[in-house]
């Protein structure tokens, strides 16, 4: 079934508060927004999919991806599969912050600085 990754562009594009900027830049009421930020958006027209594609700088391929339901995957060398990736979930940043040790934000925050305070 083919879904959105919306929040995922954004956040690849450092867009820090998605909701405002789709609500700002896109038109798009604070529902709309909200879902699809928090993937609770179950489709999307034409026109809503070329207002972020124009907005973002991107193809609707980088606004959709597949995912398999259970028992009736595609192939693997399907179009929907090589062609439209699925989110990265490495940029989920919040997520990862929330499951480090206190010792592992201390280290990050010191590389973090390092990297920030060079000329």
């Amino acid at each position: 079934m083919i879904w959105l990754k919306i929040s995922e562009k954004l956040m690849e594009l450092d867009k820090r508060q998605p909701q405002k900027w789709l609500i700002r830049n896109c038109g798009f009421s604070i529902a709309k927004a909200f879902n699809l930020v928090h993937h609770k958006q179950k489709s999307i027209s034409f026109k809503d999919l070329s207002v972020l594609c124009r907005k973002l700088h991107c193809t609707p391929n980088d606004l959709l991806y597949w995912r398999d339901e259970i028992g009736n995957p595609l192939e693997d060398t399907h179009p929907c599969k090589t062609q439209m990736t699925a989110p990265d979930p490495n940029l989920k940043w919040q997520t990862i912050l929330q499951n480090m040790t206190t010792e592992q934000l201390r280290e990050l925050k010191l590389e973090a600085l390092k990297i920030i305070e060079k000329p």
